[in-house]
């Protein structure tokens, strides 16, 4: 089993702040470390290919980005060391790539193990009952299990050694911090991973997000529990059946007028999420006043935070001539707005998400006013 299969993540999953910048590319890990099914953690043990290379730190990696930290820094002071002809020979790249590879096999993980140890002391707390005297080590145990999850492949272990037989239960939990920290390693593993969407479908697990995301007076077990089916849903037609039978609309009107702009930002996803996956939920979408909703939090949202809404409302628009319409209703004067706003936000670096947004936006809007050349997109205001 590789453990160089990483994911991108989208913004907002499982952080506190809702700094939504481009999606994160996750390290990739040396190809010829071993499998962490197979080993076991702990102290790196490094052969001595050169004598100048030492002062390995002893800190244990606890997981594969911090592996991959280390075999970084290995390399950079090999290559210091390299380059002082003075205190050692020259050597080839064979050199330097043995020495990481030696360095690398030695660095084993038993990710296994230490999952299976989460999980038991997670599974102390699965019936809710009893009361919870040490809450800081159920929060240690979760961090644990996300440091693992977060490598695609061990996400995959995760639900394979059970790892879901013990979440689901958590996300009826009585305190509201092992009910969020449930859903968020739902989210973690559901994240661009096939394998875990797909076993993400049972019809409890459904209703139990769902009833966290709209009834759960937590607003952190709401913004958890909309990441997580927002990780299900998306590239898995399979989520979109089980949405559709949870009517899963409800979350999306709920999220965009709840006043957490969290909650906003992560909704807005969930809406390209779904656009993405199954156009057909476009029209389904158009059945709520989704469009007045988005255009009034652009309106009143922060730039930075707008280009995700308006991210969500491009991919409603993108063929569609239902959506399209809805946007060039002449009391919504959304055609002169992006104009303007083009125009104030252009320059600025930081709004270049929100400017290429709202380019293809009014370009969508012109391609179909051309062809539909008697509509009239002016404001009210600008009708008189």
């Amino acid at each position: 089993m590789s453990t160089t299969n990483q994911r991108t993540e989208s913004p907002g999953d499982d952080h506190p702040s809702i700094d939504a910048s481009n999606e994160e590319e996750r390290p990739n890990v040396a190809d010829n470390i071993q499998s962490p099914s197979t080993s076991t953690c702990l102290v790196p043990v490094v052969n001595d290919v050169n004598s100048s290379i030492s002062e390995v730190p002893q800190e244990q990696p606890k997981n594969l980005q911090e592996l991959l930290r280390l075999s970084t820094m290995l390399q950079s002071r090999y290559n210091e060391g390299e380059s002082d002809s003075s205190s050692r020979p020259s050597t080839t790249n064979s050199d330097r790539e043995d020495f990481l590879r030696n360095a690398l096999a030695n660095l084993s993980i038993d990710v296994v193990s230490n999952l299976q140890e989460q999980l038991h002391i997670l599974s102390e707390i699965t019936d809710g009952n009893q009361p919870i005297t040490n809450l800081e080590r159920y929060e240690n145990t979760f961090d644990r299990i996300i440091d693992h999850v977060y490598n695609i492949d061990m996400a995959n272990v995760f639900y394979q050694i059970g790892g879901m037989k013990v979440i689901v239960p958590l996300l009826r939990h009585p305190v509201e911090l092992i009910r969020w920290r449930a859903a968020s390693i739902i989210s973690e593993c559901c994240q661009n991973n096939p394998y875990c969407k797909s076993h993400s479908l049972s019809d409890d697990l459904f209703s139990l997000l769902m009833n966290m995301a709209l009834n759960n007076p937590d607003s952190n077990c709401q913004f958890k529990a909309i990441s997580a089916i927002s990780a299900i849903v998306g590239d898995n037609p399979e989520g979109i059946k089980q949405f559709k039978k949870h009517n899963g609309l409800k979350i999306v009107n709920h999220g965009l007028n709840s006043g957490n702009e969290k909650m906003i930002v992560k909704t807005a996803f969930l809406i390209m999420a779904l656009c993405n996956t199954d156009p057909s939920m476009k029209d389904e979408l158009l059945q709520i006043p989704i469009v007045e909703n988005l255009l009034t939090l652009i309106r009143l949202t922060d730039t930075l935070s707008a280009e995700h809404l308006l991210g969500a409302l491009l991919a409603l628009i993108r063929n569609n001539e239902d959506a399209i319409k809805q946007c060039l209703r002449k009391e919504l004067g959304v055609y002169a707005y992006l104009k303007q706003s083009i125009s104030l936000t252009s320059n600025d670096e930081s709004f270049q998400e929100y400017v290429t947004h709202a380019n293809e936006f009014v370009q969508i809007l012109s391609d179909y006013i051309a062809s539909n050349e008697d509509m009239d997109v002016s404001t009210p205001e600008q009708s008189k």
